[in-house]
């Protein structure tokens, strides 16, 4: 059965990395407005129950989980920003060890104006998931995104977004995909308090070798609105 790292240890790993990203940062820290941490830490269960039985709802299986994570953020002077999340999550089942799986990722954000009116937005994230049990779904995901914002005038606003994101399982490569997304949004504030939001949005996920799974390709077209009573 998989074991859980004690927290102090967590605690201290997930710190360490953090700072040194930090420190090893290009913007001085001279310049920065603010800077915080904060995290969380949460331990819980879930049981499993069959109520097939009339009497008494028959067990099935539960699992024990430890999740906890650490933000650090940092704000500057003109309002740009960026922030590093840290997270730990643990999951060990008493019946089914094979979903047993400790997840680490590591999430990041820089937001930073080009103009009064363009903002821009790159974030990345990172996560390992390893099955102790069943080797073969362990995976990765590498994602990184670009987002534009631009406010054409004060009823106007634009946004324009971009994603790749690459999933590779170390035991399974025919499983190992990569996946696209575009999109374009528009908002307007028809009056003081009707406004509107068109989006148009493509995606793809398509396998790198030749696999059972089947690539998959989508778009949509969204219309939304909000009436202020």
């Amino acid at each position: 059965m998989q074991k859980s790292i004690s927290l102090p240890v967590l605690f201290c790993l997930l710190f360490v990395i953090i700072i040194s990203i930090i420190l090893i940062g290009t913007v001085s820290v001279a310049a920065a407005e603010k800077a915080e941490i904060n995290g969380s830490f949460e331990k819980g269960d879930k049981v499993f129950t069959d109520p097939a039985e009339e009497v008494e709802e028959e067990f099935v299986d539960f699992f024990n989980y430890d999740r906890l994570w650490l933000r650090y953020k940092k704000t500057f002077a003109n309002n740009d920003y960026f922030w590093l999340k840290g997270t730990y999550y643990n999951r060990v089942y008493d019946v089914r060890e094979i979903y047993d799986s400790l997840a680490l990722s590591l999430d990041g954000n820089y937001t930073f104006n080009s103009s009064e009116r363009w903002r821009n937005r790159v974030k990345f994230h990172l996560k390992d998931k390893d099955y102790a049990i069943s080797p073969q779904k362990s995976y990765h995901v590498y994602r990184i995104a670009y987002q534009l914002d631009f406010a054409r005038d004060d009823l106007n606003d634009y946004t324009f977004y971009l994603q790749r994101q690459w999933n590779n399982y170390q035991n399974s490569p025919d499983k190992d995909y990569y996946a696209n997304r575009i999109s374009l949004n528009w908002s307007r504030d028809l009056t003081e308090k009707l406004s509107i939001e068109a989006k148009i949005q493509y995606d793809e996920q398509i396998h790198t070798l030749n696999s059972a799974s089947t690539d998959k390709f989508g778009k949509k077209f969204a219309i939304n609105f909000k009436y202020r009573l």
